[in-house]
């Protein structure tokens, strides 16, 4: 088996497989070949490659987690700025981590988020929301959760998609404006 690239006539480019065996026929050997086009199958496979490529350079461009989790909410990829975020070291296998995407939310966020979670099943966008994420360490901080499915090519959710982003900062400064706004009304009075 060999890929040959071959030109036609008209200038189009043909991939081919090329298949030879030998056999004998009444004592005398013969080769047969046969030749497969495969130029439609190394277009996809192109396509599928550079897909990829593509999304894994915006995975680990981007400065927010994002996750990747079956519709049970099984996690099946963490991008690098996940893992940093949330404690665990940039070579750990994400389909190993053995954690579904409750288990990175403190205890009494997870039935919020299941909420959230079936109404995506309904057909309803539930929007970004706030939730205290769980570090491996046992840490916790905020952060703000949008989720969407990836549908299959008959358009049905194959996989949910997490983008979160550690909120710690903003809800920090929230808390400082909310203070000094009280200490500014106790002064007026």
């Amino acid at each position: 088996n060999k890929e040959f690239v071959f030109t036609l006539k008209n200038g189009k480019r043909l991939v081919s497989l090329l298949n030879g065996n030998k056999i004998h026929i009444n004592g005398i050997p013969y080769i047969i070949t046969s030749v497969h086009d495969i130029t439609n199958r190394k277009i996809a496979e192109k396509e599928i490659w550079e897909s990829k490529e593509l999304y894994y350079s915006i995975l680990n461009a981007s400065p927010d987690n994002i996750t990747i989790a079956d519709l049970e909410g099984n996690i099946l990829m963490v991008s690098p700025a996940g893992k940093t975020m949330f404690g665990y070291s940039q070579d750990v296998d994400d389909t190993k981590l053995g954690l579904g995407i409750l288990d990175f939310l403190i205890p009494q966020d997870r039935e919020r988020a299941k909420k959230k979670h079936e109404e995506m099943f309904k057909g309803k966008n539930p929007g970004p929301s706030e939730y205290t994420g769980l570090r491996l360490d046992k840490s916790t901080f905020f952060i703000e959760v949008n989720t969407n499915f990836i549908f299959d090519k008959e358009g049905k959710p194959a996989k949910m998609i997490f983008s979160i982003r550690d909120i710690s900062e903003r809800k920090q400064t929230k808390k400082k404006i909310e203070h000094l706004i009280k200490q500014l009304e106790t002064e007026r009075n």
